[in-house]
């Protein structure tokens, strides 16, 4: 009988033994898979940052590439070398005793590549017809007068280096520009003495001058319509004028092409 229940025993102890074991075990594993579930949200949450960042860096390097070259793409600068050829018409009004007088001109240059469009060097060919009237006193005549009549004819041509104000008012680009004018003249002078016709006298002669041609031009096309005034002196020596000068200002309405 005591046999029997030490047996009994034994095996109870080593049922609760094998039973606590188990307990330990089972713990220990519960404690690690929870500990893997918390640790689980840490690493979501870190790799969500990271790819956040990566975004938001990568956002930030394309929007400042695009701030920086932006700019870049809005500028359009023509800086080559261009042909420049120009027709012109408009008035002339002296400062003389020279009547007011209808001048054309045509005119052809070089736009310097390298300069922005701004400086460049024409030749300017033009020409206009004015005249004058007066009286005289000639003791030759049997009235001891006469009346005459000049037409003075002028080709002019005028070498002129000129600057341009490029991007300073949008399409609209004013100009200024310098030069020696060659007028080469023909004077016609006729007379009448009590309705008796004189003759006819003509001088001819060149003389050498200055004009400051003060201008805009208007883009359109492959060039631009332009406005000019020109400022313009030379010395006149005739001896049906005596001494004088061809000094005015001349008004101009054109175009100037740049091919």
């Amino acid at each position: 009988m005591s046999n029997h229940w030490s047996t009994t025993m034994n095996s109870a102890n080593t049922l609760l033994s094998v039973l606590a074991l188990s307990l330990v075990f089972g713990g220990a594993s519960v404690t690690h898979a929870q500990a893997e579930n918390e640790a689980a949200p840490d690493a979501d949450v870190s790799a969500d940052a990271e790819v956040t960042a990566t975004a938001d860096v990568s956002m930030d390097a394309d929007v400042s590439m695009d701030v920086t070259e932006a700019p870049d793409a809005d500028v359009s600068v023509d800086d080559a070398s261009h042909l420049l050829l120009a027709a012109k018409f408009g008035g002339s009004l002296p400062f003389s005793d020279l009547s007011l007088g209808p001048i054309v001109a045509i005119e052809a240059g070089w736009l310097f590549g390298g300069t922005s469009g701004q400086v460049a060097a024409l030749l300017d060919v033009s020409y206009t017809v004015s005249t004058a009237e007066g009286d005289a006193d000639d003791s030759r005549v049997p009235a001891g007068s006469y009346q005459w009549k000049l037409t003075q004819k002028q080709l002019v041509l005028q070498p002129t280096f000129m600057f341009r104000l490029t991007g300073v008012a949008g399409s609209l680009v004013p100009y200024i520009g310098v030069g020696p004018r060659i007028y080469l003249l023909q004077g016609i002078t006729e007379g009448n003495a009590d309705g008796e016709q004189l003759g006819e006298t003509t001088e001819q002669s060149t003389t050498v001058g200055l004009g400051v041609p003060i201008g805009a031009e208007l883009t359109l096309g492959p060039g631009g319509l332009l406005i000019e005034v020109l400022l313009q002196w030379g010395p006149l020596t005739h001896r049906t004028t005596g001494d004088t000068n061809l000094g005015s200002a001349a008004f101009w309405l054109g175009y100037r092409a740049r091919l």
